[in-house]
């Protein structure tokens, strides 16, 4: 066997085969919520000042209540953010430290990543219950720890690229209003890379927001709708 095919083999066991397993078939991942009346609004990557604030003042204004994936050094770098969103009634789970791929952590640098991150969420005021990897990819060992710190990982049903520079405001709202259906849990993002990206998503929501009420859906935290996990 060539090192290439031992690299290959390694990384199939190690990432592939792990991330495959919990994005199709572990039961413990949660991908929906069960009440079909409901919808529950995620966003990853914050918190971010630049974004965030916006955010829960369009939240807020439509009282509607998301459950944040946040990264943990963002968070130590903004805690005030934070403790806004809890008092505002949102939600915080986890997003890991930096946003590093799981693909690209041993199993110590997983239990370092995700001890950190608790402790950083602690300090703050924050009990997670629960976690979604960086691109919702895992290693062989992610599931362990998550389970020995009481995390439970979170995929989504609906993700409409919103974090893209490619997608605008109205793709954003035409393709979150036509997609999104009762019991979805809809991935979005406060923070991002792409200039001005999450300001689309902040503008588009208002409209998705006020189409899924008439549509009489109501928005509710993971917490809220998973109370068995807690």
């Amino acid at each position: 066997m060539s090192i290439f095919d031992s690299f290959l083999l390694a990384s199939t066991v190690y990432n592939i085969i792990p991330s495959f397993w919990q994005r199709i078939f572990a039961k413990h991942v949660i991908r929906r919520i069960p009440n079909k009346n409901q919808i529950a609004l995620t966003f990853d990557d914050g918190p971010d000042s630049r974004y965030t604030y916006q955010l829960l003042e369009t939240l807020a204004k439509h009282d509607v209540k998301t459950t944040f994936f946040v990264v943990a050094e963002k968070a130590a770098k903004n805690p005030n953010i934070i403790k806004m969103c809890q008092q505002c009634g949102h939600e915080i789970g986890l997003h890991s430290y930096n946003h590093t791929c799981q693909w690209f952590l041993t199993p110590k640098a997983t239990k370092n990543d995700i001890e950190k991150s608790i402790k950083i969420l602690q300090d703050i005021g924050v009990e997670p219950k629960f976690f979604r990897p960086p691109w919702g990819l895992f290693n062989i060992s992610t599931r362990y720890y998550l389970k020995k710190y009481g995390l439970n990982a979170v995929y989504w049903s609906r993700h409409v690229y919103d974090w893209s520079k490619f997608n605008s405001a109205n793709y954003i709202r035409k393709a979150l209003t036509k997609r999104i259906r009762g019991g979805d849990i809809v991935l979005l993002h406060d923070s991002s890379y792409a200039k001005e990206a999450p300001r689309r998503t902040i503008e588009s929501i208002k409209d998705v927001i006020v189409d899924l009420k008439e549509r009489g859906l109501e928005f509710v935290t993971l917490r809220e709708s998973l109370a068995g996990y807690e």
